[in-house]
């Protein structure tokens, strides 16, 4: 049997990727109502921030959220342990595959403002939310943990099956469903 510096490359990387336990999926996320989110949700809460101010969107304002497209990504088993947000969502990009247009998130669902359980200070829930492209940050790192699963939802104005999905230097993927 023949085997070729080509498949021996290829059994590497498969070898490689599997032992990793990398998982990524991305697809759209169709729903008729965008204040109910998939039950195993769970979207990194660890992060540190400089000079932030944050902007979400009320509970009244989410029904208008139906005239954008919301992107569910799934990952664990990535190498890296963190990746950053800046202002306007500008490291996240969606790419068409259509004509290569670069669209920027309206709105990432985020862990947002928290709520008072009780009188008692530092006694809170957090509360998920949609967070806008209208906010100010310096130095937005959030952290994960490698093995763990975590979820991101965006809103685009549009986006479709095929398309590119980029977290600056963190994760590129396709939208596959």
């Amino acid at each position: 049997m023949k085997i070729s510096v080509f498949t021996l490359t290829t059994l590497c990387i498969i070898t490689f990727l599997h032992v990793t336990g990398q998982t990524i999926s991305c697809k759209i996320w169709k729903t008729q109502d965008y204040s109910k989110f998939p039950d195993s949700l769970n979207i990194p809460n660890n992060y540190s921030c400089d000079h932030c101010t944050w902007n979400f969107l009320k509970d009244e304002q989410i029904k208008n959220l139906n005239s954008y497209v919301a992107v569910h990504l799934t990952f664990s088993g990535l190498l890296d342990t963190c990746f950053f947000l800046k202002n306007k969502f500008e490291n996240i990009s969606l790419i068409k595959k259509s004509n290569n247009k670069v669209l920027h998130p309206y709105a990432l669902l985020w862990e947002g403002e928290s709520e008072s359980t009780s009188n008692i200070p530092g006694d809170y829930i957090s509360k998920i939310q949609y967070m806008t492209n209208k906010f100010r940050v310096n130095n937005y790192k959030v952290n994960i943990v490698p093995k763990k699963k975590y979820d991101l939802i965006m809103m685009f104005n549009e986006a479709e099956i095929g398309d590119s999905l980029i977290v600056e230097n963190f994760i590129k993927t396709l939208i596959i469903k």
